[in-house]
């Protein structure tokens, strides 16, 4: 697999969780540890894996029955003590999901295959935040040997995964060998994975093109399309929304309402759509489309609008004695866009937008610091709206510096208390119709190109998921 990102840990508590998308590492993790389970990406409702279910029938106790025999690649066992344990880890403050986590009350070891966990309060939705922010699982036994530098070069990783980790060289590659204790046998089918990394998207591609990987990806151009020119296949996903960047609201520029409505009238879409996608996306007129389980026509977008986005700087503008400034935070791989919106919002008086590159690694704990104006992480909304509305739109989240929505975190309550489909529908509507009319984040007016992956014709069994290609389910031809 050829691919972008060049992680700083292997620890899941400081990893990125799976409700991002291609390039966020969960495929090699998933291949290293396996997963408690996954959200469908079309039907958004949870798919167990080492997890047997995850239930509840109330919404504030829920229940993770393991399957049985697994253990770690070290042999010790995966149950419920571990699992545990892990999520002991995942809700201590400092982590990456401390505060995702800070919902449950208490964690309890029922007996080896059951976990039983005690939420603050109600939450019908916990399965998916659950699988989304911590399915994966490290051996206790190895996090304890390691201590604080668990997960780092040099350190014993170990998981339960289909792979085992044989040796890790920054900013080249993780190379990985089949598990010969996993779980979900005939799995995996190939002796070997190896995550090469290559930051540069042409050489990327090339090195596909040249039979170097057996599969790549891009966050801004359409490799998998390149793949068919080439006489190779491709795997696709269905985007379900418009593209959103989130907003610092805690200080100026974004503080003031006028230029978050500004922004969000500013940029033709027939002109992006040709700069970015080459005409092959979709101008979006409401935030989701109509194949998300949730649509609502009524979150219409405020669409384009030059004149009343220029008066609306031109206000701001007088108000702050000078031209509207920020930087758009990206990292590497999906610059394009932040290139495209700065040459787009150049033809407007009062405002001025500079592209900030930073390195992948960096991202995420910027905006949880505040060191961001417009932050781009190429982000659509997948089949289920949580974990990531309650990670990036609710109030006072520590991973995101952001303003008050009273209205959304009311919304995200009602919709996490509502054990009835329609009750929870309702709230999702609320909340839609809540974003958009405050522009509480900068909704890009296109539909992105289907996600799709560059495929050899030699790879057979790929499937994409959320985060990538589940590399266990993958055979190739020799």
């Amino acid at each position: 697999m050829l691919g972008t990102y060049d992680p700083t840990s292997l620890d899941p508590i400081k990893q990125s969780a799976l409700n991002g998308s291609l390039g966020s590492g969960g495929d090699y993790m998933a291949g290293l540890y396996d997963m408690l389970g996954y959200v469908d990406p079309k039907s958004g409702k949870v798919v167990a894996k080492t997890a047997k279910s995850i239930t509840t029938t109330d919404g504030l106790t829920w229940t993770i029955t393991l399957n049985s025999g697994i253990t770690f690649s070290d042999g010790t066992p995966y149950d419920a003590a571990a699992v545990a344990f892990n999520l002991e880890r995942e809700r201590k403050p400092g982590t990456a999901q401390a505060q995702t986590f800070s919902t449950i009350s208490r964690i309890a070891v029922v007996d080896p295959l059951n976990v039983r966990l005690t939420l603050k309060t109600p939450n019908s939705l916990f399965d998916r935040i659950l699988v989304s922010a911590a399915p994966f699982v490290a051996s206790p036994d190895a996090v304890k040997a390691a201590g604080a530098k668990y997960g780092t070069v040099g350190t014993k990783i170990v998981g339960a995964g289909a792979f085992v980790l044989d040796k890790w060289t920054p900013d080249s590659e993780l190379s990985f060998s089949k598990n010969p204790k996993y779980w979900d046998a005939p799995h995996p089918y190939v002796e070997h994975y190896v995550y090469r990394i290559i930051t540069d998207e042409q050489t990327r591609f090339n090195a596909f093109a040249s039979g170097e990987g057996d599969a790549t990806f891009s966050l801004e151009h359409d490799f998998g399309a390149q793949a068919v020119d080439a006489g190779e296949k491709q795997l696709t996903a269905p985007k379900l929304s418009t593209e959103w960047m989130i907003l610092n609201e805690t200080t100026a520029p974004f503080n003031d309402p006028r230029v978050r409505k500004a922004v969000n009238m500013a940029i033709d879409p027939q002109q992006f759509n040709s700069v970015m996608y080459q005409g092959k996306g979709t101008i979006a007129r409401t935030f989701l489309t109509k194949n998300h389980p949730d649509y609502d026509p009524n979150a219409r977008l405020l669409g384009y609008d030059k004149g009343g986005a220029q008066s609306l700087f031109d206000e701001a503008a007088a108000t702050l004695g000078g031209p509207v400034r920020f930087r758009l935070m990206c990292a590497p791989g999906v610059c394009a866009k932040a290139e495209a919106i700065q040459s787009l919002l150049a033809g407007y008086r009062n405002v001025q937008a500079t592209v900030d590159v930073r390195p992948a690694a960096d991202n995420f704990p910027a905006v949880a610091r505040g060191d961001y104006e417009v932050a781009i992480f190429s982000q659509t909304m997948p089949a289920s709206f949580e974990p990531l509305v309650s990670t990036y739109w609710r109030s006072g989240q520590a991973r995101v510096a952001q303003g008050d929505h009273p209205a959304v975190d009311a919304a995200i309550d009602q919709a996490r208390g509502a054990l009835d489909e329609n009750q929870r529908e309702a709230a999702y509507r609320t909340l839609q119709e809540a974003m958009v009319s405050g522009s509480h984040v900068w909704f890009l007016p296109v539909v992105p190109p289907a996600s799709s992956v560059a495929v050899a014709n030699r790879v057979h069994g790929a499937r994409l998921l959320v985060f990538g290609i589940s590399p266990e389910e993958v055979w190739v031809d020799h």
